[in-house]
């Protein structure tokens, strides 16, 4: 039977016990995170298969989910099929995202038997994957506005401050470049904040997503190109290319005129200002983004 015995049988760690392993370790990391609970979510948003050969940081409105089916695939020879609906989440894949809670995949916080999880990460292979931030942002638009035409309670809380904050009318500004400019000035805002309030990570900044300080990563896929990403992995992996491979990205919200967007100078003005050290961490050209 494929797969057979490659999930996880252990008994995780418990709430108590996951609050313990993170404060053991958050003094040494207070430059990376603001508080405990932050360094948490970190750990907690990572996926280690059964035999611990690999550590995956996911990054959202990065390919999470196409990464995810590939992994899927990678480790059981079968292509993931599942599927669910929920109120909870617009999100078609949203399945794909409770393989932890499967217990398929496991979140480093959660593996027993690691006292040191600096010195776990260290050692083993780790990779992530990181996005061109102008489109990554306005995807991250399209997604929130996505949200509320569907009525999810995906993303509620950030609707509502959305509006608070910048005027923002879900009649009116969903799909508009007025509606872009104060989706980026509220991200500003509540970036300036961030240690008294969480910015959500689907448009949080990436090297914030990635912390690289800690996870210092193997292999750093870029979504643009996936295809030599998977190669590059499976190669690292000395494991063969899933037959079951699809090369194409998931939840993959609407183009349309992306560049028309991107194009407007105010938008830029604040996509340079709130992702500058994504642009200088992760190799893209902000001069270049209409380019696309």
């Amino acid at each position: 039977m494929t797969g057979q015995g490659r999930v996880f049988y252990e008994v995780p760690r418990n709430a108590r016990d996951r609050l313990t392993a993170t404060q053991k370790i958050f003094a040494s990391y207070k430059k990376q995170f603001q508080t405990v609970g932050e360094m948490q979510n970190f750990l907690m948003a990572t996926y280690v298969p059964v035999d611990r050969s690999w550590v995956y940081k996911t990054n959202a409105k990065a390919g999470s989910s196409s990464v995810l089916s590939f992994l899927f695939a990678l480790e059981f020879g079968v292509s993931f099929s599942v599927k669910l609906q929920t109120t909870a989440d617009h999100n078609p894949d949203t399945a794909l995202h409770q393989m932890r809670a499967a217990h398929v995949f496991q979140p480093v916080l959660n593996l027993p038997g690691i006292d040191n999880i600096p010195e776990f990460l260290a050692k083993t292979f780790s990779f992530t994957v990181v996005r061109e931030p102008a489109r990554r942002v306005l995807s991250s638009f399209r997604y929130i506005c996505q949200s509320n035409e569907k009525q999810s309670e995906k993303l509620l809380r950030d609707r509502i401050r959305l509006s608070a904050l910048t005027g923002f009318d879900w009649d009116w500004h969903p799909g508009t470049i007025d509606g872009f400019q104060r989706f980026l000035e509220f991200i500003q805002v509540e970036s300036e904040q961030e240690g008294i309030v969480s910015v959500n990570n689907h448009w949080r900044p990436q090297w914030r997503n990635t912390q690289i300080d800690l996870l210092k990563p193997d292999l750093v896929g870029r979504l643009e190109a996936m295809p030599a990403f998977y190669r590059d992995l499976c190669k690292a992996l000395d494991r063969p290319l899933p037959k079951e491979l699809v090369a194409d990205i998931r939840n993959r919200q609407p183009s349309g005129d992306s560049n028309t967007f991107l194009a407007d100078s105010k938008c830029r003005q604040l996509i340079r200002d709130i992702y500058a050290r994504d642009y200088e961490l992760f190799g893209y050209d902000p001069e270049r983004v209409v380019e696309g």
